[in-house]
């Protein structure tokens, strides 16, 4: 794992972009188009380098402490991924926009996961079944959003508990497992605590912008705040994950990459999820069509990591694909 470069000259542009977010953000008041389209501009790009600085360093810590791949991509990259969701999720919620901040957590899920079935037997040449365990747990998640979807009304905060646990089996699980490959431990790779601060109050800024435009916006518009969360913050909030995976992708470090794209789902079923429940003002019932789509979505990965022939394999992962775009199609 390389050093992380030219991160002194990357100070002024992170400070640029917190600057103009944090403009916005105190500005969200002025509504019209020319505003609306510069302040979704740069609190993307914030979110994209905040979350290139944040992985970059945790990659960093990866190689400190000679984790292995699979671990870096689990718990920190894939961590790291869904702060923005995180952020939003808080911001949504307590700005009683719980609404927005589900079609976010929706829209990011399946514009990562759908295109991610289609490639994934052209990059995993090997069996899928290490990854059974990871297919579970989001067959897990993905159940769970399920169940509490079909509650009425107003979803009760103390449901949140489920998802926390779910979260916490997955953690424990992920620790706990053995792993084949450890990068060698690295004394010398620098750590810098500045640029992780600086990537994190990017991520706030640029989620919390993303999240006032938005909705004022759709309200603006007349447009439902599900659909607005789910086309504009949710591809906006699968950027990082697209990133990561990606990198790790070029950098041919395919359990990285699996793990980046699965891990990130989960902690959006669980962790976020869990998160916008406790704030007790999410409803699911009128939204519920997402919540199949990302069902059968997590139904097809499990079963791809259930069979060792990488053609029955490859033949599920294009079926399930195929079943959640006509899903998709049908409802939208």
């Amino acid at each position: 794992m390389k050093k992380y470069k030219g991160s002194r000259l990357r100070y002024p542009l992170i400070f640029i972009l917190i600057g103009f977010n944090a403009f916005f953000s105190i500005h969200s008041v002025i509504l019209n188009l020319i505003a609306f389209i510069f302040s979704v501009s740069f609190a993307v790009f914030g979110l994209y380098y905040g979350s290139e600085a944040f992985v970059s360093q945790m990659e960093t810590v990866g190689k400190r402490y000679g984790l292995s791949g699979k671990t870096v991509g689990v718990l920190l990259v894939g961590m790291g991924s869904v702060f923005d969701e995180i952020f939003v999720t808080v911001l949504s919620a307590s700005g009683n926009l719980s609404t927005l901040g589900f079609g976010n957590i929706q829209g990011s899920i399946i514009v990562t996961l759908l295109p991610f079935l289609f490639i994934l037997p052209f990059i995993l040449k090997e069996s899928p079944r290490p990854f059974f365990p990871d297919g579970l747990f989001l067959m897990y998640s993905a159940g769970a959003v399920f169940f509490v979807s079909l509650l009425p009304g107003v979803i009760p905060s103390y449901v949140a508990v489920v998802f926390f646990l779910v979260f916490g089996g997955y953690i424990t699980l992920s620790r706990r497992r053995r792993v084949a490959i450890e990068l060698e431990p690295d004394d010398s790779a620098q750590l810098n605590p500045l640029l992780i601060v600086l990537s994190i109050v990017l991520l706030y800024f640029s989620s919390e912008n993303i999240v006032l435009y938005t909705g004022i916006f759709s309200n603006y518009l007349g447009i439902p705040l599900f659909v607005s969360g789910f086309i504009i913050v949710g591809v906006a909030g699968s950027l990082p994950e697209i990133f990561m995976a990606s990198i790790t992708l070029i950098r041919k470090r395919l359990d990285m990459t699996v793990g980046v794209i699965v891990s990130s789902t989960i902690y959006k079923l669980t962790l976020v999820t869990g998160i916008l429940t406790s704030f007790g003002s999410l409803e699911m019932h009128a939204d519920i069509w997402s919540v199949y789509v990302v069902l059968v979505l997590s139904l097809t990965f499990l079963l791809y990591t259930a069979f060792r022939k990488r053609k029955i394999a490859s033949a599920i992962s294009y079926v399930g694909g195929a079943a959640a775009i006509i899903l998709i199609w049908h409802f939208i």
